[in-house]
């Protein structure tokens, strides 16, 4: 069994769970996959059944426990190649209706050194591509107000006050018909190409 037939399952398993492409590889970490599936026309914005979407999957990438300076490296690059193709960094990612930017200043429990390292990171890469600090959840809670859980309160808050957007980028319309399959392409991948659908459903 090949390294390349695995992969092939792999996202074509994610897919059949309402997983495109390009989630899976967000998931998998595989920039130049990303990059050929957004130039061709996948959508930064569409969401599962479950209201996942690219943009939280790198993110996602945090938690893995090997390789996490470089998992770090990787998800902030994956999610500006997303933002730069319309990825809408304030759109909600939970049943909250919190954002990002509202999950990340509102951990509450205990960081390793890393961990909080990488946290401020994130936080203050969210802010720089436009996050919005005053965008209120589904209890009316702002990621300011959330961040008194935080148990770097003190850090967060001093984010949200003085990191100012430095990066600008357009949003990608919502997609209305979600059954359109965009096209059919050749991803080649070890050499071998495999017929590959982006499609949003």
């Amino acid at each position: 069994m090949t390294l390349t037939y695995l992969l092939r399952e792999s996202v074509f398993g994610l897919i059949t769970l309402g997983y495109t492409p390009l989630m899976a590889a967000c998931i998998g970490g595989n920039f130049e996959v990303a990059l050929t599936l957004l130039e061709n026309g996948a959508s930064a914005n569409y969401k599962t059944k479950l209201g996942k979407g690219a943009l939280e999957m790198c993110f996602a990438r945090l938690d893995e426990e090997n390789n996490m300076f470089e998992n770090k490296n990787l998800c902030l690059k994956l999610a500006e190649l997303l933002l730069q193709y319309g990825a809408d960094i304030n759109d909600v990612v939970d049943n909250e209706r919190m954002t990002l930017l509202m999950q990340f200043c509102s951990i509450s429990i205990e960081l390793s050194s890393f961990q909080a390292e990488v946290n401020l990171e994130v936080i203050k890469f969210l802010l720089e591509h436009g996050a919005d600090p005053f965008k209120k959840n589904g209890k009316g809670e702002t990621a300011i107000e959330l961040a008194d859980r935080h148990n770097m309160k003190d850090e967060v808050k001093k984010l949200l006050k003085e990191v100012k957007q430095k990066y600008f980028h357009p949003i990608e319309k919502t997609i209305a018909d979600e059954n359109k399959v965009v096209k059919e392409i050749a991803i080649e991948a070890t050499g071998i190409k495999s017929g590959c659908f982006i499609c949003y459903k």
